[in-house]
């Protein structure tokens, strides 16, 4: 065709759908809707190390790096910067509470919002950030996280349910969606994981103790899946994230972040971009409109080649690629396009290329110099129009489903019939010259499919294929094919040319991809069930099974420790004031739900704490009862949030600054604790403090031979236990005796 091309700007806009599953031999149907959005679970697909050791807040990614942030201080080392593999690269001081940081969807800029203010910095330099908008109207949470939807052109915030959406070009607010249902299932409206959202194609998303699930624009919940060893910790509530194509969960402060490729529906082709060089941007939009209108695809984004070639780590993030051109690119963007598509198929990708690239305008670079064509590049052919001809292999993956297809009026294709020596022709063309409309290929076990037409349709030219035909199928139908395995290759347990591994399956999340090659060091790896131990590849094949470190010798890793003890540095005073733990209304009481629970006792904070550092309206609280044999009689977390009155849940502090108080005057306390005061006690011993826990109509099923009891009482989160802001009892039986009633236990020294 041959046109001049219009200059235009770089275009890469992303529109989702429901997800639906799609075998190597389904082919897409209209529709191809499915109920739900997500399979049943989903494994991390990259892993790698937190590089902060406070409250951890969310992940962004520019195209280039990673950046994550922390809360609970303006001071400190509050971010860092990784590159695109996760291997760490910086840590900053900027100055801010945050509470997250965020890219849009087309763009290398990161932005960022801190505790309790409504202004959104940018990042002006690595670690630097100025105020760029200020968010009006509307209801924003003072802990809650800001990101991009709506492909860029909003800013949402969610609390309790209720996401708040302004522009993102000037601040004001637009308007507020309401979650249908939110709070329904798995504690999703406890804090923090009350104020987090992430956004992604369309939807919103949720998460909270290691199920994420999607809203749609209207707040319906439209799917729930379950993201495998996902973080459940006061951090990775905190932590939600949408990043380089993932959903990111950080375990805990310090610890791992997990990275969920969610767009990939059971054993389906869920992410694909389509890289174009037309003449009008337009067309790349009637592309992404087809392959959306055939279904299947949970992503369909678009490149503008002219304006610049997606990296490879930008590739790696679809599961296939349609690529084709029209008017030439220069030079080095056709080698630089080349190199990295044949990069991409060496790693496992699935490319699609289809006309003019399969005709007078061939990819250059690597992909065409080592010849990794279905169709080479011959020269084109047009004006005469041509339909579907003869199919040589019925039943393909690529026509299933197809029952017409015409060219229209230009039918543009390759001029000659010029196969690769090992193609498989599927189909032809009519008309002389037995030109190739759909070839197939097998490279080193990743599948290749190349397309003997121009992908644009009569909806954007009169002269492009005709519209009402199957022309949107056979591109589906092609990328999803090259999504696949190819059978008696990859998965069969045996090592064939071009594979890495092959353990016998074509399921990834197991160090041998489903491509066959190894699956990157620190990726995840199946659950050997020890949660004292980290599950992570070798890059070469193989899971390993790590000890998470134990600092206390208590033969519970740091990580599940309920209070990191070492050296007993923690233990309650034993006088000046005595501990005491009383359980009232229990054993011998015959009325369930009334139970009653009392615990007074003084510990010292760690060496390196200090009372005015404390702030469980950030970091919140947990209270733990256990039994002699360990048995969990109460493990309650206390959420943070400040104390707003009758009806509210939450903290405050006294004027002078020496006392917390958790109150609870809602209707359902939870785990019936009522109230936590913690004092300051430095004055009577450096680092000490006092706790007073006070609980009622709860459930604690103690009997008798259950003491003597435990008690924990933490000041924070899990990161917080693991460093010592802990305290815990150390009765003996001789210690703890029941009331003649048999229904009060009273541990005291």
């Amino acid at each position: 065709m041959m046109h001049s091309r219009a200059r235009s700007t770089h275009r890469w806009r992303r529109l989702v759908l429901a997800f639906t599953a799609i075998a190597s031999t389904v082919a897409f149907s209209r529709p191809a809707w499915s109920s739900g959005i997500f399979a049943s679970s989903y494994s991390a697909g990259m892993v790698f190390q937190d590089a902060l050791n406070s409250t951890t807040m969310t992940l962004a990614f520019d195209g280039t790096s990673f950046w994550s942030s922390s809360g609970g201080s303006v001071s400190g080392v509050r971010y860092a910067q990784y590159a695109a593999n996760g291997a760490l690269v910086a840590t900053y001081s900027p100055g801010l509470d945050f509470r997250s940081v965020f890219t849009s969807f087309n763009s290398s800029t990161v932005y960022a919002r801190q505790f309790n203010d409504p202004t959104i910095f940018v990042q002006t330099a690595p670690g630097t950030f100025a105020p760029q908008l200020t968010l009006t109207g509307g209801t924003l949470d003072w802990q809650s996280a800001v990101g991009f939807a709506a492909g860029g052109s909003e800013m949402v915030a969610m609390n309790e349910g209720v996401v708040t959406r302004w522009n993102a070009a000037t601040g004001n607010v637009i308007g507020t969606t309401t979650l249908a249902g939110f709070g329904s299932q798995n504690d999703e409206n406890t804090y923090p994981q009350n104020r987090g959202v992430a956004a992604a194609g369309g939807y919103y998303l949720t998460y909270s103790k290691g199920v994420l699930s999607a809203w749609d624009a209207s707040g319906a919940r439209v799917g729930d899946t379950t993201l495998t060893a996902a973080g459940q910790t006061f951090d990775a509530h905190f932590s939600l994230s949408y990043a380089n194509g993932k959903v990111w969960i950080v375990d805990q402060a310090g610890a791992s972040w997990r990275g969920y490729d969610v767009g990939l529906g059971s054993g389906g082709c869920g992410r694909v971009a389509v890289l174009g060089a037309p003449n009008s941007t337009s067309w790349n939009d009637d592309v992404q409109a087809k392959l959306l209108g055939a279904g299947g695809f949970s992503v369909v984004d678009t490149f503008y080649l002219p304006s610049g070639v997606p990296t490879l780590a930008q590739m790696q993030t679809y599961q296939a690629l349609l690529v084709y051109s029209d008017g030439p690119l220069d030079p080095g963007t056709a080698t630089t396009l080349g190199d990295r598509l044949a990069d991409y198929v060496d790693g496992g990708g699935g490319v699609v290329a289809a006309v003019f690239a399969t005709a007078s305008i061939p990819i250059q670079g690597r992909f065409n110099a080592d010849d990794y064509w279905a169709i080479r590049p011959s020269g084109q052919q047009q004006n005469d129009e041509q339909v579907l001809g003869t199919v040589f292999v019925p039943g393909h993956p690529i026509l299933a489903g197809v029952t017409s297809f015409d060219g229209g009026t230009a039918s543009y294709r390759p001029s000659l019939d010029n196969l690769h020596p090992s193609a498989v022709r599927v189909a032809n063309w009519t008309g002389p010259g037995n030109i190739p409309l759909i070839a197939t290929r097998d490279i080193a076990g990743v599948r290749r499919a190349d397309l003997g037409f121009f992908p644009p349709s009569t909806d954007a030219r009169s002269d492009f294929w005709n519209a009402s035909t199957d022309g949107d199928l056979i591109l589906a139908n092609a990328l999803a094919y090259v999504c696949s395995v190819p059978s008696g290759l990859c998965g069969n347990g045996q090592l064939d040319p071009g594979e890495q591994c092959d353990d016998g399956n074509t399921a990834s999340g197991d160090c041998c991809s489903a491509t066959c090659h190894f699956e990157a060091a620190g990726s995840s790896c199946p659950d050997d069930g020890d949660a004292c131990t980290t599950e992570q590849c070798d890059g070469a094949g193989t899971c390993q099974h790590a000890a998470l470190p134990d600092s206390d010798g208590d033969l519970v890793c740091d990580q599940q420790d309920r209070c990191t003890n070492v050296g007993g540095a923690r233990k309650f005073y034993a006088n000046k004031p005595k501990p005491r733990v009383v359980v009232s209304k229990i054993n011998a009481d015959p009325t369930p739900g009334n139970d009653g629970l009392k615990i007074s006792a003084a510990f010292d904070l760690p060496s390196a704490g200090a009372f005015a550092a404390l702030n469980p309206s950030l970091r919140g609280a947990r209270i733990v009862l256990l039994d002699q044999a360990g048995g969990v009689e109460l493990d309650q977390t206390l959420p943070g949030g400040p104390y707003g009155g009758n009806g509210t849940r939450g903290w405050k502090r006294n004027g002078i600054g020496t006392s917390w108080q958790y109150r609870d005057k809602t209707l359902s306390p939870l785990g019936g604790v009522t109230g936590l005061k913690i004092d300051d006690r430095s004055l009577v011993s450096p680092r000490q403090v006092r706790v007073t826990v006070s609980a009622k109509n709860g459930t604690y099923p103690i009997t008798a031979g259950d003491a003597p009891l435990e008690a924990i009482v933490v000041l924070g989160d899990q990161t917080d236990a693991e460093a010592g802001l802990c305290g815990e009892s150390e009765f003996t039986p001789a210690n703890c005796a029941f009331n003649g009633a048999q229904t009060t236990l009273t541990c005291k020294k």
